[in-house]
């Protein structure tokens, strides 16, 4: 075979062109899709989670109990009860 500079051999083309033409057109791929495995304890985590973050950040029954009571002048503080709790995060 003599080439030249600037020829191209024509056989190896046509010759891809017929097994492109026996291919099929589309190749069917399997795509398996991912799987989280969670354990238990992180399930019940989850759950607790999700449970904090849906509940009222303040507790309006204790607060309207206690409006209440001061209103009422029945409202009581205990100041030993205080007093030994300050102490106790101290020690």
């Amino acid at each position: 075979m003599d080439l030249k500079i600037g020829s191209v051999p024509t056989a190896g083309i046509s010759r891809y062109s017929e097994v492109q033409k026996k291919a099929p057109q589309s190749v069917q791929v399997k795509q398996e899709s991912d799987k989280v495995d969670t354990s238990s304890s992180s399930r019940l985590f989850n759950q607790a989670l999700r449970a904090v973050k849906e509940s009222p950040d303040v507790r309006a029954d204790k607060v309207e109990a206690i409006r209440k009571s001061i209103e009422d002048g029945t409202y009581r503080v205990d100041s030993e009860a205080i007093a030994d709790k300050m102490l106790s995060s101290i020690r």
